[in-house]
């Protein structure tokens, strides 16, 4: 017997996010909805990975009113033409040309995921700009999603009116794959080749994983852990931000330390994490860091600044440890003080970090929670 499937269009600037982030989950929810996905050049290949249809409508994430303008058009054109019943955009500018789009085109449920907030650390006219598009996509949205609590309550820091902000699950916009990041299927001879090539052997190891953009904490991360007196070794994973990258000081340091080693972009971070001792996320501000869920999944034990989304997944001296952001002796103290740890104390925090994930952060855990979420959407009509 025929079952009518209601529509659901996803929407993302970029299609990393869906091919990453969002794997697997349109495939999930096309078991009950008919889903789309919209995104920029590229998205067919995810789109026949997951097995679903799609459009493509170029999105530019910098400032491009002309651009921006023409995406309006098309994404309003799509809406007339397939008609969903639910249209979710994450990332900023699909947040905002969604929000637009599918208001005049009356979409009945428009949602948007916020993952993050701009505007709280920007200054002057980018700040009235950033903080004005925020308003406008909320109040052009039927629903709005938060990825965890900390953004909810910046919002409300910032007067923003909580009566549509929701957070499915635990936080997060996916949650974690354990079947992917399972520290015991890292091939031996990958990471003893690792050991062997960047001269490893008896050294703690610290990891950051993450673009490399000043409010990163990347200059902090650096000088702390110059100054640490210890034979240890920072390995950094991402590729740098041109947009944003740290000062041209730190950038040398990283370049001429010699326990300083820079592999850049990584398709696969498993390997790197499986040899680390433990993960650094200094950032200065976060939504939810997928990083730190995933070193969690590994049993890596992190080191991360107490900002919102950081503190929602780290409990400190817990399941990883909380340090002040933007303070390069507080980041010190907690590496030298992970440094000194007994075995019996390091084997507790990494099964506190892994048992979290398992518990509150596993993919499956939250596809079920956004299908209930829909659902609950969809509930009057």
């Amino acid at each position: 017997m025929f079952k009518y499937m209601k529509k659901l269009l996803i929407v993302t600037t970029v299609p990393e996010t869906l091919a990453t982030i969002l794997q697997s989950q349109p495939t999930f929810l096309n078991e009950e909805y008919e889903v789309f996905l919209a995104s920029s050049t590229g998205i067919q290949q995810v789109a026949d990975i997951e097995n679903v249809r799609c459009f493509t409508i170029n999105m530019y994430r910098g400032y491009s009113p002309f651009k921006d303008l023409f995406s309006i058009f098309k994404m309003f054109y799509l809406l007339l033409r397939i008609k969903p019943h639910i249209i979710h955009s994450y990332t900023p500018k699909a947040g905002l040309v969604c929000a637009i789009a599918a208001y005049f085109a009356r979409v009945p449920h428009r949602i948007h995921t916020f993952t993050g907030l701009l505007f709280p650390t920007a200054t002057g006219f980018k700040h009235l700009i950033l903080k004005f598009t925020d308003k406008l996509v909320i109040y052009l949205n039927t629903h709005i999603v938060c990825e965890g609590y900390g953004v909810w309550r910046q919002f409300y820091r910032f007067g923003f009116s909580e009566s549509k902000f929701e957070v499915i699950g635990n936080g997060n916009i996916a949650g974690v794959d354990l079947c992917y990041f399972d520290p015991d299927i890292v091939d031996l001879s990958v990471k003893s080749n690792l050991i062997s090539s960047y001269k490893l052997e008896g050294c703690k190891v610290f990891l950051y994983v993450g673009r490399l953009n000043v409010d990163k904490g990347i200059k902090e991360l650096v000088n702390a852990f110059i100054n640490l007196n210890d034979n240890s070794k920072l390995l950094i994973v991402g590729a740098l931000d041109t947009t944003a990258p740290p000062d041209d000081d730190t950038l040398l340091k990283i370049k001429v330390n010699p326990n300083i080693i820079d592999f850049g972009f990584l398709n696969d971070i498993r390997p790197i994490m499986s040899i680390s001792s433990c993960l650094i996320l200094p950032s200065y501000r976060e939504g939810f860091p997928n990083v730190v869920l995933q070193a969690g999944a590994m049993e890596l034990p992190c080191i991360v600044t107490d900002i919102p989304g950081c503190n929602e997944i780290i409990s400190h001296d817990v399941n990883g440890w909380l340090v002040k952001p933007k303070c390069i002796d507080a980041l010190e103290s907690a590496m030298n003080d992970f440094l000194s740890l007994d075995n019996a104390k390091l084997l507790s925090v990494k099964k506190e970090a892994s048992e979290n994930i398992k518990t509150n952060f596993e993919r499956s855990f939250y596809q079920k929670k956004l299908l209930n979420f829909y659902n609950k959407v969809l509930e009057n009509d």
